[in-house]
């Protein structure tokens, strides 16, 4: 990862911790930094090593994951040994925004990159957003590519497969990286299989609206994401898409 910059001589660290929203947490709970460039079975395998290296004499840890963590402690329970250990390790799990069935925020910055380095600096993030892992793991796991009669298209134009990343889109897109995003999916999909004894709960946000789908006409995207269809969501997490992909573990 600390070659993603795609600047020769210059590195990326990724931060620790975005402290603001959790300034309040912060006297009560330990963080627990990882490199969210990388490939998250990667940090969940980091994760699991240290709970079981670290685990309380007392008792069992109790995890909360925000967002892309919510996915490492899914994925470090999916790494156990035994369908007990998790929770021999574990008392409790909180998901926070946690997008279990991917996000199109992450399609987003694959399709069009991002200004946040200056604008003319939106292609350099797109390059460099093909080479973390984790964005591809989160692409959206529904039919999020549609026509513009507004039907989704086949699985082969969708967005895990290379069929879905058409002329210049696909540009420097790598198939080891959808490859990687559906082995992640398919080993997230039952989120709490292998938490037996664990105290679970999922928080899910439904008042802002989020991104579900994007218009392809042809071999075109729209010139941005401002086009895209919403649902209700955290802005980032789509609520419905969400519970619909989870079945009745999620709806409970």
């Amino acid at each position: 990862p600390v070659q993603t910059s795609l600047i020769p001589g210059v590195k990326i660290r990724a931060s620790e911790l975005v402290r603001l929203p959790y300034d309040r947490m912060l006297s009560f709970s330990d963080g627990w930094p990882y490199d969210w460039r990388g490939d998250i079975r990667y940090n969940a395998g980091l994760l699991l090593d240290h709970l079981r290296a670290n685990k309380p004499a007392d008792g069992r840890w109790n995890l909360i994951g925000h967002s892309q963590g919510g996915l490492v402690i899914v994925a470090a329970s999916a790494l156990t040994a035994s369908l007990a250990e998790f929770g021999q390790l574990v008392a409790r799990v909180i998901l926070v925004g946690a997008p279990l069935a991917g996000t199109m925020k992450a399609t987003e910055v694959i399709l069009w990159g991002s200004d946040n380095l200056g604008e003319p600096n939106v292609n350099a993030a797109r390059g460099m957003s093909r080479t973390w892992p984790a964005l591809h793991q989160m692409l959206p796991s529904w039919a999020a590519v549609v026509d513009p009669d507004g039907n989704p298209l086949p699985a082969d134009r969708q967005l895990l497969s290379l069929g879905g990343w058409p002329g210049a889109w696909g540009v420097r897109l790598q198939p080891d990286m959808l490859q990687r995003a559906v082995d992640f999916q398919d080993m997230v999909h039952g989120p709490f299989s292998r938490m037996a004894g664990v105290a679970t709960m999922a928080v899910l946000g439904n008042r802002q609206m989020s991104p579900v789908t994007v218009t392809r006409t042809g071999d075109q995207y729209p010139a941005d994401g401002k086009s895209m269809a919403n649902q209700k969501g955290d802005s980032l997490v789509p609520y419905r898409r969400t519970i619909d992909w989870g079945g009745a573990a999620v709806r409970e």
